[in-house]
């Protein structure tokens, strides 16, 4: 029965159609779960002695993440009470009329800081990614399990239970050796602080040098290391001992490069500058050098999902092979002249070289089409890529700047 040329072009429309609308993209099925954002908590446990600088580089590290700007994404603390605490450190660091900084965890203080890591949408409110916590305690209890004392209640729940530890070196101490050589209380600390590393298994490990701005244009990275090495043994042993990850040094500074904190050659004490204003370097970068690993499991699961969300169905090929088709139905449909349907057909066909081109135009505007895409909420997946990748620019930024801070693998070079 033959088909009329009104049916055969709807025929033909309602395909083409169908195909633009597949080449938009389509949700595909997957049988793995999206990771749930709201799970992904990273702890961390920073080791440090008192007056290595862990409270002042907690507070620069929310200062430089709780307005996102150009990057889109920030950190906010998950009370109101802790952004009010927080605000308040960054006002005393900050404040050139008070020679004061903030004073250490003192025993009794400890605390668990929470906090949520938000990408910006284009529309909307912010998407969470993900969360993690930063353990501060006193660092009298390093002193304690340098002694074979056993850590107990909570801060011995959360060394074992982190994700990720890190150790603290303080930096004024560093630069002191540096340039006076050997100080009994530092070789103490330095034992101390290699001890306690040593009794948790960590596929990288993860060391930062505070104060920086003391020994940059000064000493070298490199060379500190080298220093620290010759000087303590345990440290020497714990860079050197293999493991899969690494071993990387991080150098912070709390409190900027750029002369903000300055020596009064007069009276030879540390003040604040009220002009150079308060610029923390680096101390973003620990994040970038420690978070990606532990959510690498997500981001992949997450990829993939990406990945099948939006895939293009249609190639120039399925055009013009719909075409083909369309030209042999209107054929058989309509017979031109007197000759059988059949040879109109094959009159169709002969004609297709033509139409090729056209095609090749029109699949063309369908690709376009495809592409431009009105600006689309955040999903979890973009969201997680985009904190990821801000992180790894504070990364690259660092070991741009210092060489040294690459991450180095013992035995393997």
């Amino acid at each position: 029965m033959a088909i009329s040329a009104a049916v055969a072009a709807a025929i033909a429309v309602g395909t083409i159609t169908w195909l633009i609308v597949r080449a938009r993209g389509r949700p595909q099925e997957n049988s793995r779960p999206a990771p749930d954002a709201s799970r992904r908590i990273v702890s961390i446990v920073a080791l440090g002695h008192e007056g290595s600088g862990k409270t002042v580089l907690l507070a620069s590290m929310w200062r430089e993440l709780a307005i996102e700007g150009a990057r889109r994404v920030r950190v906010v603390a998950d009370t109101p009470q802790d952004e009010v605490v927080l605000q308040g450190l960054c006002s005393e660091i900050e404040n050139p009329e008070s020679e004061r900084f903030p004073p250490g965890t003192t025993l009794g203080e400890a605390k668990e800081w929470k906090f949520t890591v938000q990408a910006r949408n284009p529309i909307g409110p912010p998407v969470d990614v993900f969360k993690f916590s930063y353990y501060d305690y006193p660092g009298e209890l390093l002193d304690e399990m340098a002694k074979g004392r056993e850590p107990s209640g909570a801060f011995a729940h959360a060394l074992q239970s982190a994700d990720i530890v890190v150790g603290i070196l303080d930096g004024q101490m560093v630069a002191h050796l540096m340039s006076h050589g050997a100080d009994d209380v530092f070789a103490g600390r330095l034992t101390s602080l290699c001890l306690a590393l040593s009794r948790r298994e960590v596929t990288t490990l993860h060391i930062m040098i505070t104060k920086w701005d003391l020994m940059k244009g000064r000493y070298p990275l490199e060379r500190v290391i080298a220093r620290l090495k010759e000087f303590n043994g345990l440290f020497r042993n714990l860079l050197e001992t293999p493991r899969v990850g690494g071993v990387r040094i991080i150098p912070v500074s709390a409190l900027g490069t750029n002369g903000f904190l300055y020596e009064d050659k007069a009276t030879r004490l540390m003040r604040k500058s009220a002009t150079r204003g308060w610029f923390p370097q680096y101390v973003v970068a620990p994040l970038g050098c420690t978070i990606p690993d532990v959510l690498a499991t997500d981001v992949q699961v997450l990829r993939d999902l990406e990945v099948n969300k939006r895939k293009p169905v249609v190639s120039r090929q399925d055009v013009s092979g719909v075409f083909f088709w369309v030209t042999l139905v209107l054929g058989l449909a309509v017979p031109l002249g007197p000759a059988p349907a059949i040879v109109s057909a094959i009159r169709e066909i002969a004609v297709k070289g033509s139409l090729d081109k056209l095609m090749d135009s029109f699949s063309g505007v369908i690709e376009h089409a495809r592409r431009r895409d009105p600006p689309r909420k955040l999903d979890d997946a973009s969201g997680l890529v985009r904190a990821l990748s801000y992180l790894r620019e504070e990364v690259d930024r660092m070991e741009r700047d210092i060489p040294a801070a690459r991450l180095t693998v013992p035995g393997g070079g």
